[in-house]
């Protein structure tokens, strides 16, 4: 099943469409307005299909649409010709396959397969999408296409438990990774306001950050925890509150609410008193209200 139709080319269809074609896969792409000849993604050529066209000339559907289209792209699906077609997956992390069930009775495979990496573009994706988990849930009988798929793209393949809370799943890929950029952000404007020049600000930082995820590759959460606040120190603290105050105090809530997570994490794995915690927990409540216990 190497006939692959990919509906929707934005980043993650894009970057699925130029990874496979490089392993041998014959892929068609379904663009929102197909007018038929080709369409250029990330340097190649591909054949530019309608949906109809898809669904009856390729093994394996891929649905790479925005989430609230998924529902109209399987209901638009249901009453083609689909006589070749064995299966259809779509890519959403948060959407359950049984959005796909309509397919199913009609005697397809369905499945969800959530890319989990951050795809900001072609070139970087496929830098970064080699080694990431690509989350199925679906029909048992797909899993060695999909084991197939995933050693193309060079990922880790897992299965989602059953009865997955999706909703949850896709939270914590949200603060993991888009809160991660929002944090970035923080800190750039922090070291700029500092003196430093907006480049050097984010070199450090991405520096700093790509340490702290060679900590986490290797150690636990709470192992990997480095910083004043797991060393107790709560007049660093303190003045952090204070500087923030003074120069962007709307970042003040983000930081007492991450500051406090950072401390339970901190106490509960036994590395902070909890005299200290206590204290620490203190001097964030204060700041709360935009008013750190300013000596």
């Amino acid at each position: 099943m190497h006939r692959v139709g990919i509906i929707g080319i934005g980043r993650a269809g894009s970057v699925l469409a130029c990874m496979l074609a490089e392993k041998g896969y014959r892929i068609q792409a379904v663009p929102r307005h197909p007018a038929g000849g080709t369409i250029l993604i990330g340097g190649r050529t591909f054949p530019a299909v309608t949906l109809a066209e898809a669904a009856s000339q390729n093994d394996v559907l891929l649905i790479a649409v925005p989430d609230k289209v998924i529902g109209d792209v399987v209901r638009a699906l249901v009453p083609l010709d689909k006589a070749g077609l064995r299966g259809v997956l779509h890519l959403s992390g948060s959407v359950s396959a049984e959005i796909l069930a309509p397919l199913k009775a009609q005697g397809l495979f369905a499945g969800a397969l959530h890319p989990l990496q951050s795809l900001a573009n072609i070139s970087q994706a496929q830098a970064n999408l080699p080694g990431s988990t690509l989350m199925f849930e679906g029909d048992p009988e797909w899993i060695e296409w999909v084991r197939e798929l995933a050693a193309c793209l060079e990922c880790r393949l897992a299965i989602a438990p059953p009865h997955m809370d999706r909703a949850l799943y896709h939270a914590g890929a949200s603060i993991a990774s888009n809160f991660l950029v929002t944090l970035a952000a923080m800190g750039i404007r922090c070291f700029t306001e500092a003196g430093l020049s907006e480049e050097d600000a984010r070199a450090a930082l991405v520096s700093l950050m790509r340490g702290t995820l060679g900590n986490l590759a290797a150690v636990s959460p709470a192992s990997a925890l480095t910083g004043p606040i797991v060393r107790g120190d709560a007049e660093t603290v303190r003045a952090h509150l204070e500087a923030l105050n003074a120069r962007f105090p709307e970042l003040l809530p983000a930081y007492s609410v991450l500051a406090e997570r950072t401390a339970s994490m901190a106490r509960e794995a036994g590395g902070l008193p909890e005299s200290t915690f206590e204290q620490l927990n203190e001097i964030l409540h204060q700041s709360k209200g935009g008013h750190p216990n300013v000596r």
